[in-house]
């Protein structure tokens, strides 16, 4: 089957203006996280992008125990949000149609398949 999205590019300025938009919502929330926690591969680059503009320390191991925020580029389906549960969790895209309901989005409603700046080869 063939995907019949438009295939959207997201530019490094358009991710710079998502950091500061959500680490600007995370200092302003202030709910004291520990930690800033990376999904393996697709949510690193967020993670350390916004450990260093909030001053949270990234970790690289997950723990529902503490109060820590999960970080992810994109949430479709909600899978990846609903093993992470009960943790905040931020991305930079969530479409229309997931089942997730991430604490921080940047982008609600999208409906292109995203190519993000660090994944072009």
């Amino acid at each position: 089957m063939t995907d019949e999205r438009k295939i959207g590019f997201y530019k490094v300025e358009e991710f710079q203006e998502a950091v500061e938009t959500l680490s600007k919502a995370i200092l302003e929330d202030n709910p004291g996280y520990s930690y800033i926690y990376g999904v393996p591969k697709s949510g690193v680059i967020l993670a350390v992008a916004l450990s260093i503009a909030t001053g949270i320390p990234l970790t690289d191991e997950f723990d529902p125990e503490i109060n820590i925020l999960v970080v992810d580029d994109i949430c479709n389906t909600g899978a990846t949000w609903e093993k992470y549960r009960p943790c905040d969790f931020v991305c930079l895209h969530a479409n229309s149609i997931t089942k997730a309901n991430p604490t921080y989005v940047a982008h609600f409603g999208i409906r292109d398949r995203i190519v993000y700046w660090w994944n072009v080869k």
